[in-house]
């Protein structure tokens, strides 16, 4: 993604397709536009009497092209359906049927890729006052839907590092950053604090889209927000030739692979070639191990095997593939003073958080996929504990070199 998605999240708009198209979307130079559905002089009320009222509820979807919707365009569910109210009449309207399903029904007509539902705010619940107890609550009680996110509000006061992290390990698909979180910077121009932007370099990673709200405090009015956040994007580091290869592989269950059962194909042995760390650390293991030879005698180098596959034997955790010492067989070739590569090796876990990887699991619907081990690499996860050294695994039978 060689840039993000940036737009506006705004409470009304009086004329969609102009602001779109000639407004400030264009001028601006953002990608679209969160807005309600439903107009505010539509309000349902609890006693029917706005039931008789003439007109529809939304705006007619002939005004733009279906592509407009569909790429552009972010329903908010209206501020003023508050299913929280402290007034009994309010959370009344809010709960009646027409209210809450009617703009939810009515975004995917329109070809809406999301629909933002205001969060809870419940101060007498101690639970639900926090955010992310509120947010694990709510998708509990809707069964953990695939198609439930997150969309964060990004405050002034930020959270502790652990929070974020929390979040992090969450589906997030938007941001919404505030223009009063921006400071001002020598020259008047917006400016986020270094820890907001160490948070934005962490959403960065994660393909998600940023919502700006509220008045511009900045002259130039939206447009020099927009243009800070490509700037602090492209400030970046550049990916190097490890993350491109890995970049289609982030949080993408794969079954482990079986190279004595199954024939691979070369194919699949260039992509093993493609682990640079793997293949430096044999090169540089197999340097010091000749340069071990005193000068009065000849070293002797033995690949058992194909290259390729004798290294893609130090499979995953658990064993997966087959381990150096299943190799038993082979050092009986081997002189006394002979080298073993690698000559220890270590596993190690630790318990995860992944919603998004659960819900892929959660799919096949079955006890034996939530058991079956995976390989992945993973990106949107919250670790939630240490990491334990376990056992670590020497060859016994011969010299050990590092």
């Amino acid at each position: 993604m060689s840039r993000i998605f940036v737009g506006l999240e705004t409470s009304f708009v009086y004329d969609l397709p102009a602001t779109l198209d000639q407004g400030s979307i264009q001028k601006d130079k953002m990608n679209g536009i969160a807005a309600p559905l439903f107009h505010p002089r539509f309000t349902r009320d609890d006693h029917e009497l706005s039931d008789t009222r003439d007109g529809p509820q939304a705006r007619s979807d002939l005004v733009m092209d279906s592509r407009s919707w569909t790429m552009s365009v972010v329903g908010n569910i209206s501020k003023w359906i508050d299913m929280d109210a402290a007034t009994l009449d309010t959370r009344l309207s809010a709960e009646k049927q027409s209210n809450i399903r009617a703009p939810m029904e009515f975004d995917p007509v329109m070809g809406h890729r999301a629909a933002i539902m205001m969060e809870t705010d419940d101060e007498e619940d101690g639970d639900l006052s926090d955010p992310w107890k509120a947010w694990d609550s709510l998708r509990a009680r809707c069964e953990y839907h695939p198609k439930l996110h997150v969309a964060l509000e990004i405050t002034a006061d930020l959270p502790s590092a652990e929070e974020i992290q929390r979040w992090l390990g969450e589906p997030v698909k938007a941001a919404i950053i505030a223009t009063n979180v921006f400071l001002t910077n020598r020259k008047g121009y917006p400016a986020l604090s270094q820890r907001h932007q160490t948070l934005m370099a962490q959403l960065f990673q994660h393909k998600i889209q940023f919502y700006l709200s509220g008045r511009p405090r900045h002259r130039g009015k939206i447009l020099p927000y927009v243009q800070y956040l490509h700037f602090l994007y492209s400030k970046r580091p550049s990916q190097d030739r490890k993350a491109q290869f890995e970049a289609p592989y982030l949080d993408y269950l794969q079954a482990p692979l079986q190279p004595l059962m199954d024939n691979l194909e070369s194919q699949t042995y260039e992509t093993f070639e493609q682990d640079a760390f793997k293949y430096n650390q044999y090169e540089k293991a197999i340097t010091k191990a000749l340069e071990q030879t005193p000068e009065d005698k000849e070293s002797v180098v033995m690949v058992v095997g194909p290259l390729s596959r004798t290294l893609s034997l130090l499979g995953s955790f658990g064993d997966n593939e087959l381990s150096p010492e299943c190799l038993d067989g082979a050092q009986d070739f081997c002189r006394v003073d002979g080298v073993s590569i690698p000559r220890v090796y270590t596993s190690f876990v630790t318990p995860v958080m992944s919603s998004k990887l659960w819900n892929e699991v959660k799919v096949y619907d079955s006890l034996k996929s939530f058991e079956t081990p995976y390989v992945v690499r993973l990106t949107q996860l919250l670790r939630v504990g240490a990491h334990p050294e376990l056992l670590p695994v020497h060859s016994s039978k011969i010299k050990l070199t590092d």
